[in-house]
């Protein structure tokens, strides 16, 4: 039998982040949906869902 667990999206995508950062010589900041410091000038963050992260691309 499968058990279904949480899963913690941000800890996954920081670990993924310096793979980004190498490959895409670009800066990757990761931020929770409930970050009040974060960067979402279109707001993409209101549009996630449950393995469907908001990506802002500057």
């Amino acid at each position: 039998m499968t058990k279904i667990r949480e899963v913690d999206e941000k800890t996954i995508l920081e670990g993924a982040a310096a793979f980004y950062k190498d490959r895409f010589n670009a800066e990757i900041a990761v931020y929770s949906e409930s970050d009040t410091a974060r960067f979402d000038p279109k707001s993409r963050a209101a549009m996630t869902m449950p393995y469907q992260p908001a990506i802002y691309i500057e």
